[in-house]
């Protein structure tokens, strides 16, 4: 295309909106947290990625300390699909998370802009503190009961996922209109599980998640998140081996391996 080679995919439009709204597997709701260019609107997708990005600034939220930069929550946006992806670190450029952020400040903030004015920033009481050409910076609550209220607004795969790091059981049936405080409970079983130490209470930065830019440490919410995005690339791994063909496959990786170990 325009002299560009290109790789694409094919997703069943129920998957997809699937993914969007449960993140069932983040393979394309976790792209479609970066800027995209749109080729067809499609009303319904357009509305189930709302949904997505809002829960994409929700969980970056849980992962960021009480003050936080704009470029640190580019970076955990940008991140968040990578957290658990056996590929990153071996066959993936390993800078790859600083490019996307960095190259994106416009784009990153347009795309978020409507989660951060409405939604999710009425929920954890989002504040700009510090506002200039060069820099803006954030503050949220991070009070036990605002991080459960948080929690309870992620999709339901992140919140099976979660549930299953602290041990708790979590219905087949979960809806949010038949279930409507299971989020909540999901959240505070977090917080108990965790205490003051959690990562709900972030302060470092941790080497699981795909982002180094403000990441804590491995808390519930990372390992949560990891299990979901591992699950998918191992099973994308395996099958675009399958769809590639063995020497297109040879070839691909020994590109990817190259841009890898030359960054």
């Amino acid at each position: 295309w325009n002299h560009l080679l290109l790789k694409y995919g094919v997703v069943g439009k129920q998957q997809l909106l699937q993914d969007l709204t449960h993140w069932s597997s983040l393979y394309v709701g976790g792209r479609l947290h970066k800027p995209v260019r749109h080729i067809l609107e499609d009303a319904e997708v357009c509305h189930a990625n709302e949904h997505n990005l809002h829960a994409a600034l929700s969980c970056a939220l849980l992962l960021l300390p009480e003050n936080f930069t704009e470029n640190q929550l580019h970076h955990m946006l940008c991140g968040l699909s990578y957290s658990g992806d056996v590929r990153m670190g071996i066959a993936e450029d390993k800078f790859k998370i600083d490019r996307l952020a960095n190259s994106n400040t416009a784009n990153l903030r347009t795309l978020y802009s409507d989660s951060i004015r409405s939604g999710t920033s009425a929920i954890v009481a989002l504040d700009l503190l510090h506002h200039n050409t060069e820099s803006l910076i954030y503050c949220q609550d991070t009070s036990a009961s605002a991080r459960a209220q948080l929690i309870s607004t992620l999709p339901r795969g992140m919140l099976q996922a979660l549930a299953k790091v602290v041990g708790m059981r979590f219905p087949s049936s979960y809806c949010p209109n038949t279930h409507p405080r299971l989020g909540l409970e999901v959240g505070d079983a977090v917080w108990r599980t965790q205490g003051s130490s959690s990562s709900l209470q972030p302060h470092g930065v941790g080497a699981d998640v795909g982002t180094r830019k403000g990441i804590v440490r491995a808390g519930p919410v990372e390992r949560a998140l990891a299990s979901i995005v591992a699950r998918s690339s191992r099973r994308q791994a395996i099958a675009g081996m399958f769809a590639a063909g063995g020497l297109n496959t040879v070839k691909y990786l020994s590109a990817k391996l190259g841009k890898a170990w030359r960054t």
